[in-house]
């Protein structure tokens, strides 16, 4: 069946990453089976869903206490722009990073002028709900 904990389903792995504090963006997947390392990517998709939700918060946190958000374009680096303002207003204790942080596999911020903002980001897989794998944007 499909269970939620059961490979290639990422569960097993999240719940092992949150029991045992384990930081899975720096963790190494090894497998014998292709489903192994499906398992790694669908859990690496959900950690980027978790992490643009906390950019998300972060970024409406600092447009209430703003009003507006960061103006910037380019990726969120932890030393850019946009991350050292939301560092600064106290909105995120940290940036979150991709979990592979190369080549797409980057978290992208654009506001030209701080009334809105695109974040920009790449899945892996199609086990996200309602989402395809490739680039994806959040705003909002």
């Amino acid at each position: 069946p499909d269970h939620p904990a059961r490979k290639p389903n990422p569960g097993m792995l999240l719940r092992a990453g949150t029991a045992l504090g384990l930081d899975l963006a720096s963790s190494w997947a090894v497998g014998d089976r292709a489903g192994d390392l499906e398992a790694a990517r669908r859990a690496r998709d959900a950690e980027r869903e978790g992490e643009i939700k906390t950019i998300q918060n972060a970024l409406a946190i600092y447009a209430v206490n703003k009003s507006g958000y960061p103006v910037h374009s380019g990726g969120l680096t932890g030393s850019d722009a946009a991350s050292e303002a939301l560092l600064s207003e106290g909105a995120v204790p940290k940036i979150p990073f991709d979990p592979l942080n190369v080549g797409n596999f980057v978290y992208r911020y654009e506001s030209a002028n701080g009334s809105t903002y695109l974040l920009t980001y790449y899945l892996e897989t199609d086990s996200i709900s309602g989402k395809a794998v490739g680039m994806q944007t959040a705003g909002p």
